[in-house]
């Protein structure tokens, strides 16, 4: 049962802003570090096809989601010397909106562990350090989030309460100005969507926003660091605002 308790999407941070951040975009390029082991090495492996990436994560999103979250290819984004990088979906349902996943990535290591998805926050710079060795839940790297909702925009909106306007947004600065000029004491839920480098919906970020007279906190909702307006793979922001 969702609780209709209004309450902030799972935050513990925040950041008081004066002014909106810059308004250039960075498009999102792998790091050197995730350089494809064929253009590294000169070669490819033949996987057989139960041990392909497509087929690892189709069986890993079948166990975790039973038929509601897909592959959005069989070939990876990308790979790395550790791992394949896969695209997901989620599985339109009869009689329901269909809403991108709010993490749409899937990790598929190379030597057959679980699979995992990426933290929300910072999730490419994660990725790279993992690939180069650090392990997950020591020093400052946080362990992989468990497994999002594939149906997650519905029931994050029922905890939140009534939307009262939606605004979509280019970039960081135009989300901030907008919610600049919201009256004092009014509350959003930006949507912040990133895609993968070809155009696919990545690894997205929920933002906690309440307009104040000093200036408009900005709360992530996923971790307990600042946010950073990083703007690496950010294609489109939602701001939500709700009563």
């Amino acid at each position: 049962m969702i609780s209709r308790r209004r309450r902030s999407a799972r935050s513990s941070s925040c950041l008081t802003t004066e002014h909106p951040p810059t308004s250039r975009r960075r498009t999102f390029r792998w790091p050197v570090t995730w350089t494809c082991a064929q253009r590294a090495t000169g070669r490819r492996g033949r996987a057989t096809d139960a041990s392909s990436p497509g087929q690892l994560a189709l069986a890993w999103l079948q166990t975790t989601y039973r038929g509601l979250v897909e592959p959005a290819m069989a070939e990876p984004v990308h790979e790395t010397a550790t791992s394949w990088l896969m695209a997901c979906r989620s599985v339109p349902q009869p009689g329901y909106p269909h809403t991108p996943m709010l993490a749409s990535s899937l990790v598929v290591p190379k030597d057959h562990t679980v699979p995992f998805g990426l933290p929300n926050s910072d999730p490419w710079n994660w990725l790279a350090r993992w690939d180069g060795g650090e392990v997950p839940g020591t020093a400052d790297l946080p362990s992989p989030p468990p497994p999002g909702h594939a149906a997650w925009f519905a029931p994050t909106l029922a905890e939140l309460g009534q939307v009262l306007s939606v605004s979509d947004h280019p970039d960081w600065a135009a989300a901030m100005e907008a919610i600049s000029e919201l009256p004092v004491g009014a509350r959003a839920l930006v949507w912040v969507r990133r895609t993968d480098g070809r155009g696919r919906e990545a690894v997205g970020l929920l933002v906690n926003a309440l307009r104040l007279e000093t200036g408009t906190v900005v709360v992530d909702g996923s971790s307990g660091s600042p946010v950073s307006f990083d703007p690496t793979g950010v294609h489109r922001l939602h701001v939500i605002r709700y009563r």
